[in-house]
């Protein structure tokens, strides 16, 4: 109503809502004939090959807008957002398609032209951007809210909060930017080139910082590759050289200096001219240097590393086994509280078909069962506590802390499944029995270290954590799972897994109820009939927690005739105890008493 050039949203309107709310809002970008509404477009890989994912506004919004454009912005290793692209390639199209602040620039442009408004880019060399498959880096205006922000209840009283003609002539851009909770906050809002006090940056924001960068031509240039291989090889000489001619100490002091003076250019270069040259380099030689100090450590403790080498590279991948040696102050092998995911493994009826098979053979097969089992535990860099029988028990996040740890054992647990069931394959062929496998996942924190005497030891992990993790391992025949996962876990894996809902159990001697769900597979990549399997159960598993024993039964029985679920014919019996005779108090929690 103000006169603003280009309205648009920074937001997917890509489900219906209330049919005379989707009408209004129709019915106001028509009438506006400026509103450019966000799209998104990306390609995943995915088995079947790299596809090409589209979520786009609904087709009478499309109708209504002056544009729609794709909103996605790069993101750099570290996180932050510094560069933006201006056009996408499409290979289904096979052409190039607007990005979000191209689009709104174009139309500003062309409304800009109309009244004949300068001093801001020209349309031809906008223009010149489209079809570019290199990004432009943004010269950010300043921290988040330096660019003129309103909040929502503002821009719809605009006479009780805003000055008159507040919106005139402008873009106004129009989308996220929370400050409630440290949660909210994350939604749309990423990392930025300043400091991190200054908190996350709403993307529509960064969007509009995009556009002034454009709009006023305030480019930055970029050094080439030719000259940042240059400034590294200089730096990477001048350490060389304070590491050859000066101390130990001393050269470490002297190639700091020039550290900070090379950052201190670099900065220099940024504000007065615009120049940005690679800052990463420095970080790069200074690694070089820490190298050249570890041969000094080789030495000094060669003992040491030879131990932790020769204890460790039977139970854990190479590659951890070299991060021990190179750092052995992370190993405690007096132990130590820490947070890791384990995994116990048992062959289905093994001791029945073993009791069958001549030793020798039996060898055979269980040195390719393990072989195939311990490469898939170590591709994940987990860690071998020890074989029992036909059983494993590896563990993952130790001896090397990670973040990663219950994601990592989650692929090996399903990498395991995958694994045997090629094991299978050959195994029949030569005419052996086919084996199943049933597998337990838990998390939490044990203590880890040196368990034994002191002339016999075993690194190893102890813990309640443990116990149910071995506990869910076994608890799978009863429920007819193979792979069976605690609720620990099931948060960090839940994006990458598709899981189920089975039972919520006390275990004996534990006062404590937990979740216990089933891993079905990878996210994209379980049938379709096991999904419906699942949103049946889960149905009937709230009505048998909420007590509607009846109604649970019903969908129970539903799974046994559609899917034969063998978990639901546990649950059912259970339902049908209920109905008959009904509990004065009912929490929904069924107590584990046997292993």
């Amino acid at each position: 109503a103000q006169g603003a050039k280009v309205i648009a949203f920074d937001v997917l309107f890509s489900e219906a809502t209330e049919v005379d709310s989707d009408g209004y809002f129709s019915n106001a970008m028509l009438e506006a004939d400026n509103v450019v509404l966000a799209e998104s477009h990306e390609y995943r890989e995915t088995p079947a090959g790299i596809h090409e994912s589209w979520v786009r506004p609904l087709q009478q919004f499309v109708e209504a807008s002056a544009a729609t454009a794709i909103v996605k912005l790069p993101i750099d290793i570290d996180g932050a957002v510094r560069q933006a692209f201006l056009s996408f390639d499409s290979s289904t199209q096979e052409r190039f398609l607007p990005a979000f602040s191209y689009a709104i620039l174009d139309l500003f442009l062309k409304q800009a032209a109309e009244t004949k408004q300068q001093g801001h880019i020209s349309q031809e060399k906008l223009k010149g951007f489209f079809g570019s498959t290199e990004p432009i880096l943004i010269n950010y205006t300043g921290p988040p809210r330096t660019i003129p922000t309103v909040s929502y209840y503002q821009a719809i009283e605009p006479e009780t909060y805003l000055s008159k003609d507040f919106f005139k002539n402008k873009i106004v851009l129009v989308g996220l930017s929370l400050t409630a909770t440290v949660e909210l906050k994350k939604v749309d809002s990423y990392e930025h080139p300043f400091v991190a006090e200054s908190g996350l940056m709403a993307g529509v924001e960064i969007h509009g910082n995009v556009l002034d960068t454009l709009l006023r031509q305030r480019f930055l240039n970029q050094a080439s590759d030719v000259t940042g291989h240059w400034l590294f090889a200089g730096l990477f000489i001048v350490a060389l050289a304070a590491l050859y001619y000066f101390g130990h100490i001393t050269g470490a002091l002297l190639f700091i200096s020039v550290l900070i003076a090379y950052w201190l250019s670099a900065l220099l270069l940024f504000l007065e001219v615009a120049y940005f040259i690679p800052v990463v380099t420095p970080i790069i030689v200074l690694l070089l240097f820490l190298l050249m100090e570890k041969i000094y450590e080789v030495i000094v403790e060669d003992r040491q590393k030879r131990f932790i080498s020769k204890a460790f590279k039977n139970y854990v991948s190479p590659a951890v086994v070299d991060q021990l040696v190179t750092e052995p102050e992370r190993l405690q092998l007096s132990g130590e509280y820490v947070e890791t995911t384990v995994i116990f493994t048992d062959l289905a009826g093994f001791t029945s078909i073993a009791e069958k098979m001549e030793p020798m053979k039996l060898r055979a097969l269980l040195t390719q069962y393990f072989t195939k089992m311990i490469d898939i535990m170590q591709e994940n860099n987990g860690t071998l506590d020890k074989l029992i029988g036909d059983a494993i028990m590896c563990f993952f996040g130790v001896p090397i802390p990670t973040s990663e740890h219950h994601l990592q054992a989650a692929r090996t647990a399903w990498g395991m499944q995958l694994g045997l069931k090629e094991l299978n394959a050959e195994w029949v062929k030569q005419g052996l029995p086919e084996l199943g496998m049933r597998i337990g996942v838990n998390s939490g924190q044990v203590v880890a270290g040196n368990i034994g005497t002191d002339t016999l030891f075993n690194y190893t992990i102890m813990g309640d954590c443990v116990n149910l993790g071995a506990r869910l391992e076994s608890a799978n025949k009863f429920y007819g799972t193979n792979l069976m996962v605690g609720e620990a876990t099931q948060p960090y894996i839940k994006d990458e897994f598709e899981l189920r809902q089975l039972d919520l159990v006390k275990v004996k001697g534990k006062d404590k109820a937990v979740a216990i769900y089933e891993m079905l597979g990878p996210t994209g990549e379980v049938a379709a009939e096991k999904l419906q399997n699942r949103e049946i159960y889960e149905k009937a598993l709230n009505h048998y927690f909420e007590g509607n024993f009846k109604q649970a039964a019903a969908l129970f029985q539903q799974n046994i005739d559609d899917f034969q679920d063998t978990a639901a014919v546990l649950l059912l019996e259970r339902c049908q105890v209920l109905i008959e005779k009904p509990p004065q108090q009912w929490d929904g929690v069924y107590a584990w008493t046997s292993k």
